[in-house]
């Protein structure tokens, strides 16, 4: 990569004097002369590293040439040898503006023995998708399932979380079978519900604050991980193989292994717990219930998902064959999740049916 951007730079030089111009890369910023000579001499840290030639690095990833990565273990040797070559190459500049046209690097790292061949493409770039990230193909795979806004935001969220894991948003190709693993790994130390305990924390942070309380709150179980996470990324994962995106599906088989019966059995609400959400100031006598109240009772009666409840309108309470019924048949999770639920007795007797 050092030779490739050298010979680059010397060339974009030879061109800008070719048009005319009076200089080659331009003013010598000797600040930033100062820096790469820190860098190139190991004094640099990551940090400063990254902003010299981070975006230099950027587009060699970015065209295939590289999987390195700022938190690659072979950053930093990567990163100082782009900065040899950057200030040589502002070397050779400085000196062509100064009389010495044929002026060339010595440095041996930049010396090729044989003329320089352009390096060839990875070879899991199949197409323009596969330097598209994953939250800019899943629209198109949305759009191509017709999915519904739920699955939508699903799809949404699975990319970020696994994008917040690796610290980027990196290009489709890029992604590996370790990736996957690491971020089945991490998702096994999620908190559930991490963005509502940990406002505006991307997933690692929130698993490091989680992991730093006093008592923890508790993490997603498997079923969850499984079906949801994992899945929703395997499924993305597929479509890029199955529309020439990807030669291959990293996420394949990828998932939490548990023996039956160990999972944390899920706890039910106690009478006492019920009494405390159904009390003052929420619900009081001789006070008329209102959305968020009926939304509640609705929950506690007839078992319906959240998102199901949330649809509901004045029509879906309605008779059927004479049995007051409530009608789930808007956005349902599967075909078979629409269907008619009996209103129970309850709230037939605090009005209910006669909504207006």
């Amino acid at each position: 990569m050092a030779r490739e951007r050298y010979r680059s730079q010397i060339e974009f030089d030879q061109e800008i004097r070719e048009s005319n111009e009076l200089a080659g890369l331009g003013f010598v910023d000797e600040f930033r002369v100062s820096d790469l000579g820190r860098a190139m001499a190991g004094a640099a840290t990551n940090a400063e590293l990254e902003a010299l030639v981070g975006p230099i690095l950027s587009a060699f990833r970015m065209r295939g040439h590289t999987e390195i990565t700022p938190t690659s273990p072979e950053f930093r040797k990567a990163a100082m040898t782009l900065a040899v070559a950057e200030r040589e190459a502002l070397a050779v500049s400085a000196a062509r503006d100064d009389g010495d046209l044929t002026a060339a690097t010595t440095n041996p790292l930049l010396v090729a023995e044989r003329p320089l061949e352009p390096t060839p493409v990875s070879p899991r770039i199949l197409g323009p998708l596969s330097t598209k990230r994953l939250s800019e193909i899943v629209p198109l795979m949305t759009a191509e399932k017709k999915a519904p806004p739920a699955s939508v935001y699903e799809y949404e969220v699975a990319v970020r979380m696994f994008e917040e894991h690796l610290g980027e948003a990196r290009p489709a190709y890029t992604i590996t079978r370790r990736d996957v693993l690491s971020y089945k790994t991490a998702l096994m130390e999620t908190p559930a519900n991490y963005t509502k305990r940990f406002p505006n924390t991307p997933l690692p942070e929130a698993i490091r604050l989680n992991k730093a309380r006093a008592t923890p709150f508790p993490v997603l179980n498997v079923k969850t991980i499984n079906a949801k996470w994992l899945s929703r990324l395997g499924s993305i994962l597929k479509w890029c193989v199955n529309n020439e995106v990807l030669p291959d599906n990293p996420a394949t088989g990828v998932r939490v292994d548990q023996i039956a019966g160990t999972a944390a059995p899920r706890v039910n609400f106690t009478p006492g717990d019920l009494a405390r959400i159904f009390a003052a100031p929420l619900f009081q006598e001789d006070v008329a219930l209102e959305e968020r109240q009926w939304a509640l009772l609705i929950a506690l009666h007839a078992g319906l998902r959240a998102s199901e409840i949330g649809q509901l309108k004045l029509d879906s309470v309605r008779r059927e064959r004479g049995v007051l019924a409530f009608a789930v048949e808007e956005q349902v999770k599967t075909r078979g999740s629409a269907r008619l639920m009996p209103v129970h007795s309850n709230l037939i007797r605090l009005g209910i049916e006669n909504l207006t």
